[in-house]
């Protein structure tokens, strides 16, 4: 059975012809396929080159028909809509995405906010490692004034992702980026400021994960050691990285609170869990107060 049903107001045809509907009898189709209705106003926007702002008042027009067959073929074997659209909202801006980069999520936003507390005043240097995007390490600049940073990821493709996102908001004189392992990155420079997105999912987690995620890259999602490497290594290096009295925000997964917190503490380091909207942890800040010897 075709996804789109043929009817006589929307004068729809499945299988490429004649392919154009209302955006409301759209937000009907995406509806079947169980996606957020942000999606379906996402995916209308870009199919009639509009802003997201604008597509609820536009409900009763016409989207073009030569896109939306191909987006909806994509949709149903799971492919992330802000794949499709090139672009994912965060913190109020919108920020370019590809199959490069990790997707940009509502969750991260709770590091954001505190980091971004941090940051006021002015006169701090940030360091973003497995910056990805770019969204944390701009966004904080953006919502910040007198402040500057350094992203590092592993990936070259995702730097050139971050790079474009930094064009985009006109923040490229603060921001450097390095291709680096957050793994073993060396520095000799000491940061007011560490903030980092790490993989920490496992490898039994990912046999389990959503199909839409498992378009995103791998590399970006996976660690080894329980899911937990990414905190030890930065936890243990953080006299090489942080200034005395320097913070550190790092999200974390919904059940590691608890693991992240013992390797903290086997570091001598005073460290708070801050917890997402649905109540679960999602953010360990820790603060480094002492030099080791």
């Amino acid at each position: 059975m075709p996804l789109l049903n043929m009817t006589k107001q929307n004068g729809l045809k499945w299988q490429g012809f004649n392919l154009k509907m209302l955006a409301v009898d759209f937000f009907k189709e995406i509806k079947l396929l169980n996606l957020p209705i942000s999606d379906a106003y996402d995916l209308a926007a870009f199919l009639m080159g509009i802003s997201y702002n604008e597509i609820k008042q536009r409900q009763n027009y016409i989207i073009p028909g030569e896109k939306t067959e191909a987006v909806l073929t994509r949709l149903k074997s799971y492919e992330p809509v802000a794949y499709i659209t090139g672009r994912k909202e965060f913190y109020g801006r919108e920020f370019i995405v590809d199959k490069n980069v990790l997707i940009p999520r509502v969750d991260t936003e709770i590091l954001v906010e505190a980091a971004i507390n941090a940051a006021q005043g002015g006169g701090k240097r940030i360091l973003d490692l497995c910056c990805g995007s770019g969204c944390i390490g701009l966004t904080i600049l953006a919502e910040t004034s007198n402040n500057s940073c350094v992203g590092v990821d592993i990936s070259g493709k995702a730097l050139q992702v971050a790079e474009n996102n930094a064009l985009k908001f006109g923040l490229s004189d603060k921001i450097d980026f390095i291709c680096a392992d957050a793994l073993n990155f060396q520095t000799n420079e000491l940061f007011d400021i560490i903030t980092c997105n790490p993989p920490y999912v496992t490898e039994d987690e990912y046999v389990l994960i959503e199909p839409q995620v498992k378009y995103e890259p791998k590399l970006a999602l996976t660690a080894s050691e329980d899911g937990l490497v990414f905190y030890k290594n930065v936890l243990r290096n953080i006299h090489l990285l942080c200034k005395n009295d320097g913070q550190v925000f790092l999200e974390i997964g919904a059940t590691q609170g608890a693991a992240v917190t013992k390797i903290a503490d086997s570091f001598g380091l005073k460290s708070l869990i801050m917890k997402d909207l649905a109540g679960f942890d999602r953010v360990i800040k820790v603060t480094f107060t002492e030099k080791f010897e």
